[in-house]
């Protein structure tokens, strides 16, 4: 499931330690519970701190769901749309 829907009705997220997740996490200022995708230790270990920590998890949740309310798709289109035309008009090496 897409972890920004799960983020805009406020629950919280475990997801993979993998660059355009944590793109994510970086760009929108949002947070989950990390994992190594290849480990299941790791994965567990994710799962057990969003049920052994009900509190942080929904402060996490509820903080994320602020900060995706505030986008839109368009928003986030126009966004690359602007990164994609900047890095167009740079020289080629």
């Amino acid at each position: 499931m897409d972890p920004v829907l799960i983020w805009s009705v406020g629950v919280p997220v475990a997801q993979s330690d993998i660059p355009a997740f944590n793109a994510q996490l970086t760009f929108l200022g949002i947070k989950a519970e990390i994992f190594d995708p290849k480990d299941d230790k790791s994965i567990s270990e994710a799962i057990l701190r969003i049920l052994n920590n009900p509190k942080q998890a929904t402060d996490n949740a509820l903080f994320s769901k602020s900060r995706i309310e505030k986008y839109t798709w368009d928003d986030i289109a126009k966004q690359y749309y602007d990164i994609f035309l900047k890095e167009s008009l740079k020289p080629f090496s």
